[in-house]
């Protein structure tokens, strides 16, 4: 005997109310799910290809690099002047 058929009825519709069992997917909606997994895969796959056939930037991050330092810089001589 399992434990549902040794709970008394009315218990049992009150417990099922409260924490619903979730329903199965048709295979419709198995295979929807599968197609749209696949989809974002290839999705992901795609722009990651993009991103490394593009390859690393160093161009724009050493002068972004060299433009903080130099703010930097100016800002410590700012900060010694007024001290």
């Amino acid at each position: 005997m399992s434990h549902w058929n040794a709970m008394p009825s009315h218990r049992m519709s009150l417990a099922v109310e409260e924490f619903p069992q979730p329903v199965g997917l048709t295979r419709a909606q198995e295979g929807e799910s599968a197609r749209s997994i696949l989809q974002k895969r290839m999705q992901f796959n795609k722009i990651k290809e993009e991103v490394d056939e593009e390859g690393p930037h160093l161009v724009d991050e050493e002068k972004a690099r060299r433009s903080f330092l130099l703010s930097l810089e100016s800002l410590r001589r700012c900060t010694q002047g007024h001290q």
